[in-house]
C-alpha cells in the first residue's frame, strides 16, 4: 500500500520519463486490474516487463498485438 500511495503522490514534471526507457521490470500480479495498467504504462514508455501472473488467459491480453516486436 505504502508504494502505490507514493507512485500516486508523484507528478509528471517531477521525474524524466526517459528514465523507463531500456529499463527491466518484473510486475508481480500484472494480470489483474492496477498491474495490467502498469504494464501497458511502462510499455508506453518503453520499458521492457516481465509480466507474471497466475491468470493465463488475462495474461494473454497483454501481448502487444505484433508478438515479434520486442518494442
Amino acid at each position: 500500500m505504502g508504494l502505490i500511495c507514493f507512485v500516486l503522490k508523484w507528478r509528471v514534471e517531477d521525474f524524466d520519463l526517459l528514465m523507463f526507457r531500456n529499463k527491466t521490470y518484473v510486475m508481480t500480479g500484472a494480470a489483474g486490474g492496477i498491474g495490467s495498467h502498469l504494464v501497458k504504462s511502462l510499455l508506453n514508455l518503453k520499458a521492457k516487463i516481465i509480466a507474471v501472473d497466475i491468470n493465463e488467459n488475462n495474461l494473454d491480453k497483454l501481448l502487444p498485438d505484433n508478438k515479434n516486436n520486442p518494442n
